[in-house]
């Protein structure tokens, strides 16, 4: 049997929304400089725990750099399919 009584929860316990970030960025980065934000968010999400995996505080070598650009440049690789192919001449005459 389905109720049609709204149902009400209480979270007992500090906040894990991520408006403790904002708030303090907001608050230190008046003149909305994007390269402090960037490592006021940085610092945030490495004292949280928070950092997505690969971000490190190490500088990235030249065989790291070229492993993450593998996918972009094998995907430029790719011949260009009849449809691309038109798709690319009809631009060609509209914009002439």
């Amino acid at each position: 049997m389905v109720t049609q009584e709204p149902i009400h929860l209480q979270i007992e316990g500090p906040s894990t929304c991520s408006g403790r970030r904002s708030d303090r960025l907001d608050k230190k980065n008046k003149n909305c400089n994007i390269p402090t934000a960037k490592r006021a968010e940085y610092r945030l999400a490495e004292a949280y725990g928070e950092l997505l995996k690969g971000m490190t505080s190490k500088k990235a070598t030249e065989e790291d750099v070229q492993e993450k650009m593998k996918p972009y440049l094998q995907m430029y690789k790719k011949p260009l399919t009849p449809t691309a192919v038109q798709a690319i001449r009809a631009l060609m005459e509209v914009n002439v």
